[in-house]
């Protein structure tokens, strides 16, 4: 009577190759969810910085948060040409925005409530990932807060 089966070598060879195979899947894996991460950064970034210059064209040249206003309402809130939240009942010729629904999240930030904060003041503080964003109140630059490689993009 004749068997049909695998023998123990084979099994063997088999568990090899397909551990061989899942170190080489693996990595490139991981790497690829880092260029993911990278490029999702690249375009929330973009976005925003977009509708910052938007925000300063309607406001004579004015950063967001000239009129007294957080940086998030600033941007996610109907404003009068001076800079102070508008009633959106009432939207007239002068009202504008909102530029964003939401601040996006930073996707390197993995605590949910720090990935869409945005710090905002004169000195980038350190880029520790306690905030998913920085924003300078003078110069009106809008850039990563997660780590320094980013904070640099």
């Amino acid at each position: 009577m004749k068997r049909y089966g695998f023998t123990l070598v084979e099994l063997l060879l088999m568990v090899i190759i397909l551990g061989i195979l899942a170190a080489i899947i693996i990595p490139q894996y991981s790497a690829a969810n880092e260029e993911t991460k990278m490029s999702s950064l690249i375009n929330e970034m973009q976005n925003v910085r977009s509708q910052i210059q938007l925000y300063q064209t309607q406001h004579k040249g004015a950063l967001p948060t000239t009129g007294g206003l957080s940086f998030v309402d600033a941007m996610t809130k109907y404003t009068n040409a001076d800079g102070s939240l508008a009633n959106p009942q009432a939207p007239g010729p002068k009202v504008f925005g909102p530029y964003l629904q939401q601040i996006p999240k930073n996707p390197f930030i993995s605590e949910d409530s720090a990935a869409s904060k945005v710090n905002t003041g004169t000195d980038r503080p350190a880029a520790d990932g306690s905030s998913g964003w920085f924003y300078n109140t003078n110069t009106g630059d809008f850039n990563a807060n997660d780590d320094d490689v980013h904070a640099g993009l």
